[in-house]
């Protein structure tokens, strides 16, 4: 193993050096402030400057430099601190660790051998919930109906340390659900959906911090669409797996944690509402009705590593049974979506509206410009169209209200003499006539902010 002084070497800057390396983040900062979707590769220091490769929705041109330069100056301005320090790597994996950065993305197969499904307890618990491809007399097979199967088998692909733990495990694999022609519901209930799946594997002294990490994001995700939603503890059911001693132990713990992030009684408890192989709380939101729906939820889990043989090496050299955390946060992406279309009645907020502006030329001579227009707002990341219909401009802009675009860029003379472009919002108000590059800033910064202002 490297010792200090050899781990320090290879980061041993010049100052200069050191400065070029801080520009490259400020200058990341102000290209991600230009194009809130940028993705980022590395950005060193170099012998003569400092660089940084991008994936941007559209490649840089020289125009770019001086907004880039003018965005770095103010940044640098205001005087961020820059902090310095060596991490061993156990240190620099926890950090990581804790705020969740180190989600596996897997995908696994859409049907399992029946024997799974026997092993996982599915096929005594929720068989009629399934699919089924009988292959022969001796062969069936089962249409998934949830990822846990597979993630235990993935986890069972090596050997583990317990310095793989946590070990979150994402799935969004596609699901299917045998629900009755009488339970369907439109996108709020549907035989084939998607959902945000994930197992994380824990010693089962990091349970409740990992419970903490998935309640930080549940509500970062939730504020981000403007939605409230409430926690709901479901029990053992009449038909569950195991031990009675290791279920109390899993309603303890799982009532303790709500107890402390929400406070004793605060939240609903519905008995025997829990999982067969574990006590469960469920996220819960209500459609513009105020019918009740679950969409995420966070499910403790000490049968299903047993019944797969999951084991770790602990600290002490000795093999141990994880603990599986799995939690959904949206759950369905299609009952989210149907929820959030009935709360807002489709008009959605620009940064997540399909379409977010529509281009409407008011004659056949502004049809040049306004195709100029949608263009230059493709190339910025604006998800924008023109309706070039020979209609009375009152018409196309009535027809985008009705479809819920945020923004009608309406171009005539004026605006095509002046570079700018009139707009009108979805509420029928006129912010009147501004540059274009004025609209690119506006949006830029609603959709950075996801604001829900337009």
């Amino acid at each position: 193993m490297l010792d200090e002084a050899e781990l320090r070497a290879p980061v041993n800057y010049s100052p200069l050096q050191r400065m070029r390396h801080s520009a490259a983040h400020v200058m990341a900062e102000a290209v991600q402030e230009m194009f809130p979707d940028a993705r980022f590769g590395i950005g060193p220091a170099i012998e003569d400057g400092f660089y940084y490769d991008f994936d941007l929705p559209r490649s840089l041109t020289p125009d770019d430099f001086p907004e880039i330069e003018q965005r770095m100056a103010r940044i640098i301005a205001g005087k961020h601190p820059f902090e310095h320090d060596y991490w061993s790597s156990e240190k620099a994996l926890q950090y990581f660790r804790d705020r969740g950065q180190n989600y596996q993305e897997i995908s696994s197969p859409l049907i399992n051998d029946k024997r799974i499904w026997e092993i996982s307890g599915h096929w005594e618990h929720y068989r009629e919930d399934m699919f089924l491809i009988p292959s022969d007399e001796h062969v069936e097979y089962g249409v998934k109906p949830m990822n846990c199967p597979n993630a235990m088998i993935v986890f069972n692909f090596k050997t583990r340390s317990y310095r793989d733990l946590p070990l979150r495990l994402s799935d969004c694999s596609i699901l299917h659900r045998h629900e009755r022609a009488g339970t369907l519901h439109g996108l709020l209930r549907a035989q084939k959906f998607q959902q945000d799946d994930a197992h994380i594997f824990v010693t089962e002294d990091q349970i409740e911090q990992e419970f903490d990490g998935v309640f930080e994001i549940a509500d970062l995700f939730y504020k981000i669409f403007n939605l409230k939603y409430a926690l709901r503890l479901g029990t053992r059911p009449e038909g569950y797996i195991g031990d009675l001693e290791t279920w109390n132990k899993a309603e303890a713990t799982i009532q303790s944690i709500l107890d402390k992030h929400l406070g004793p009684g605060n939240y609903a408890v519905e008995e025997g509402e829990g999982a067969f192989y574990g006590p469960k709380i469920d996220i819960v939101m209500e459609d513009a009705l105020g019918r009740s729906w679950q969409t995420g939820t966070i499910q403790l889990d000490f049968q299903l590593p047993r019944r797969f043989n999951c084991s770790y090496i602990d600290r002490d050299g000795q093999e141990k049974t994880p603990v599986v955390v799995h939690r959904a946060i949206y759950g369905s992406l299609e009952r989210f979506i149907g929820i959030l279309i009935e709360n807002t009645a489709g008009a959605f907020p620009a940064w997540l509206a399909p379409v977010q502006a529509m281009v409407i030329p008011i004659a056949d001579r502004h049809v040049e410009y306004a195709s100029a227009v949608m263009e230059m707002l493709k190339g910025e990341g604006v998800r924008v169209e023109a309706d070039m219909r020979s209609e009375r401009m009152n018409a196309k802009i009535r027809d985008a209200q009705i479809q819920k675009i945020p923004y009608m860029l309406v171009v005539g003379d004026k605006e095509q003499v002046g570079d700018a472009v009139s707009v009108r919002l979805r509420t029928n108000e006129n912010l009147g006539m501004m540059p274009v590059a004025d609209f690119v800033e506006r949006i830029r910064r609603i959709i950075r902010a996801k604001s829900w202002e337009l």
